[in-house]
């Protein structure tokens, strides 16, 4: 079943396409088949209802009603296994 993840930064441009980029590349490695989409925070609300999770470079201001991931290990490049790990998790529950 195709899972939505919602790749949510400031602007919808810069991290947001960093992000989106690792979370392809992690998807084709694993054959999940997913769609993504990129926004910036000002449009999250919109897009919302159809994610199955967000990633996002900064902290949501409001508790969300879908999974929330912190996407800056894909920026910074620190804690990316475990991000991997834990974007896996959410997309194939056990």
């Amino acid at each position: 079943m195709e899972k939505t993840i919602l790749i949510v930064c400031g602007t919808g441009v810069a991290s947001s396409a960093i992000m989106s980029s690792a979370v392809q590349d992690l998807l084709e490695r694993n054959k999940l088949d997913s769609k993504v989409i990129l926004c910036r925070y000002s449009q999250m609300k919109h897009y919302l209802p159809q994610a199955d999770l967000v990633i996002a470079s900064l902290a949501p201001p409001e508790q969300l009603e879908r999974p929330v991931i912190m996407g800056t290990g894909f920026l910074t490049g620190v804690g990316v296994d475990q991000l991997e790990q834990d974007i896996l998790r959410q997309l194939c529950p056990a």
